[in-house]
């Protein structure tokens, strides 16, 4: 996971309701490794007709979205049943925000250690957002992790919450596995210097060690 470092993004929004994570991706595509190819798999059965063909009434469709790394939705997001997959789809199409009224708790749990910050605000903002959105299809939100505000449109700029332990990993691009790995090898350094510095005291803290003579 790379650091999260995005600062100022095109926006798209999309006017779904309840989004559920089969709609992000549908259940017959879960059982493949992720790849850039889920970027295609993204919201799959609303971009592409069953003959495969490209909706081009769909946002995503749009050539002028190609680049948007900020999604903005007026409903509930991410709700049903757990699949990490959704959240690889949005991170291999580009998104890295996901803006809405709701997260499912699973889902929110994937997209954070996917790289993605999902950022709730209050409906009445959502909906500025959106109407704005509607009339700047080229809108472009500016957004401050650090100081956890959203801005660029007229009405903004809105704040919203994250946990210190969750901002922290996504600003180092890190998840818990890497985390504790980086502590582990911390520890490692650390007993290494001392083991230098003190040997005399060093020996006396190695296991079966019992201190006498």
């Amino acid at each position: 996971m790379t650091p999260f470092h995005v600062s100022e993004a095109r926006a798209v929004a999309l006017r779904l309701g309840i989004v559920d994570t089969d709609q992000l991706i549908p259940a017959r595509f879960l059982r493949r490794p992720r790849s850039p190819d889920h970027a295609r798999l993204l919201f799959h059965d609303r971009r592409f007709g069953a003959d495969g063909t490209s909706l081009s009434d769909f946002p995503l469709n749009d050539p002028r979205n190609a680049d948007a790394r900020i999604l903005v939705v007026d409903g509930e997001f991410g709700v049903g049943s757990a699949r990490e997959q959704a959240a690889w789809a949005l991170y291999e199409f580009g998104f890295r925000v996901v803006v809405a009224l709701r997260f499912g708790d699973v889902f929110r749990e994937n997209a954070l250690r996917c790289g993605i910050l999902p950022i709730l605000l209050a409906p009445s903002i959502v909906t500025a957002i959106m109407d704005w959105l509607a009339q700047q299809p080229d809108g472009v939100l500016r957004l401050d992790l650090a100081g956890q505000r959203i801005d660029g449109w007229p009405d903004g700029p809105a704040t919203f919450d994250i946990d210190p332990f969750d901002k922290l990993l996504l600003a180092e691009g890190l998840d818990e596995y890497a985390l504790t790995k980086l502590q582990r090898e911390a520890h490692e350094r650390f007993d290494q210097y001392y083991a230098l510095r003190f040997p005399w005291f060093a020996s006396r803290l190695t296991p079966g060690h019992d201190g006498s003579s």
